[in-house]
């Protein structure tokens, strides 16, 4: 008996694991964790376990670990702006519930998705998804985080009209930062002015539109901002373009529901949602080169014309969290 015990240890082993344990444990809601995911030898190599109970406490272990997720994580839905699935904020009847947060594979959620937030302990705020890149989301606040807020401090800077553009957004970008720096379980963010890349593209000044054309490209570094650390920042204009906002004519910019939606008169073009505490638009990150910032507008539009630094608008954060 001890002879064929000894012959067949590995078969064995094997047998008394899979009874044990079953043979498949869902992991991040699509991904599958099986046996052969732990080794056993009966030597002391690294890399596998030398005994039952070992090899049993490493299964459990990479399974407990492949399904945690963000407890910060309130609700998710997935995005629709039609059909039977309609879900443009989270709010109504015929929006799906999604996990897409527990799975750590790239692009699990998909833009717009709306996530349901814990960002401290005593405030909740709704965002939608920008960019799923695996083991973290950077996400865009639903609504305004703050109202009514310039650009800029001045209108015309040191060399003349427009200038100012130069120096950031040196008044709304501060605010923002101010508005959110509670916000506990967010993560830092540090990036410098026109350097760091955001998805596909660093931040920058823009060329200017006046020529007839409003193809979004930003080139050229003109601000002189320090590097940052906080907890939100402002969309970029190469963001929205990446996350559906297209040309329609050679004045405007045609952006998804969801990046125009609770502003103040949202319901007069494709939003569904209006926030009458809103200026009808929010800020992004860049300016045009003559010193015009950019805005998401209400029309559903990136307006490009006629927005000095010194006008108000609001500003909506945007957020990354780990999964």
């Amino acid at each position: 008996m001890k002879k064929i015990v000894k012959k067949h240890y590995r078969f064995i082993i094997g047998l008394i694991i899979g009874i044990i344990i079953p043979p498949t444990i869902a992991c991040a809601s699509q991904s599958i964790l099986t046996g052969s995911d732990v080794s056993y030898n009966t030597g002391t190599s690294h890399g596998s376990k030398n005994n039952i109970q070992g090899a049993i406490d490493e299964l459990y272990e990479k399974a407990n670990s492949c399904s945690k997720s963000n407890k910060n994580i309130v609700s998710a839905y997935t995005y629709s702006e039609s059909g039977n699935n309609k879900c443009i904020t989270g709010d109504e009847s015929t929006c799906q519930k999604t996990e897409c947060y527990k799975n750590k594979e790239k692009n699990s959620c998909k833009t717009g998705d709306i996530i349901t937030y814990k960002v401290n302990d005593d405030t909740t705020v709704r965002f939608h998804v920008m960019f799923d890149e695996g083991d973290y989301i950077t996400m865009q606040s639903q609504r305004a985080t703050i109202y009514e807020v310039k650009w800029s401090t001045e209108s015309e800077g040191p060399y003349g009209w427009g200038s100012a553009g130069t120096w950031g957004p040196i008044e709304a970008l501060p605010k923002l930062e101010e508005a959110t720096k509670n916000w506990t379980n967010v993560e830092n963010q540090t990036y410098e002015m026109g350097k760091t890349v955001f998805k596909i593209n660093n931040y920058t000044g823009c060329m200017s539109a006046f020529g007839g054309t409003t193809e979004i490209e930003c080139t050229k570094n003109t601000y002189t901002m320090d590097i940052r650390t906080a907890k939100a920042r402002m969309i970029t204009l190469q963001e929205a373009k990446e996350l559906g906002c297209k040309n329609i004519n050679k004045l405007y910019v045609e952006c998804p529901i969801w990046m125009h939606n609770y502003l103040n008169g949202s319901t007069s073009g494709k939003g569904t949602e209006n926030d009458e505490k809103s200026s009808g638009s929010y800020w992004t990150m860049n300016n045009f080169t003559n010193g015009q910032p950019y805005l998401i507008d209400v029309i559903n539009i990136l307006e490009i014309l006629y927005r000095s630094l010194s006008e108000k608008s609001d500003a909506r954060a945007v957020i990354q969290i780990s999964k």
